[in-house]
């Protein structure tokens, strides 16, 4: 799953040493703890939600966005800093082709309705090719 990707760039606000700790934990699980394509990116903390439900949902947009703009033209995967990879993460192929791979979010309550759910939520790992960056 890590093989096409460039960067990984993992958003954490700088204090929260807590989650930087976990995700260190799961960068080992998966084989990344020592490789040098991973960095923590110091996530936005806006003073406001602004139109966002939130300031959290405020700054988690626009890290996001911070992150696409810095790196046009590289194939980037994102992640979070609450990012629990699953078992086989690591053995997870890509097709050669993708733009863009959606790998993290939180469940949806009604997984029949995924057209019109507007429950499946989060960001935790998404990934971009060098084309759709």
């Amino acid at each position: 799953m890590f093989d096409p990707f460039e960067k990984i760039l993992i958003i954490s606000l700088p204090h929260r040493v807590d989650r930087r700790k976990e995700m260190r934990e799961q960068l080992h699980k998966v084989g990344l703890a020592d490789d040098p394509r991973v960095s923590f990116f110091d996530a936005v903390r806006p003073s406001t939600p602004g139109k966002f439900a939130s300031i959290g949902a405020h700054g988690c947009f626009a890290s996001h966005l911070d992150i696409l703009q810095a790196n046009k033209g590289a194939a980037i995967l994102i992640l979070e800093d609450d990012c629990d990879f699953a078992a086989d993460a690591a053995g997870y192929r890509l097709p050669a082709d993708f733009d863009i791979f959606y790998g993290g979010y939180l469940r949806a309550s009604e997984p029949d309705r995924l057209e019109t759910s507007r429950v499946i939520v989060g960001s935790h790992c998404m990934g971009f090719s060098a084309r759709a960056s």
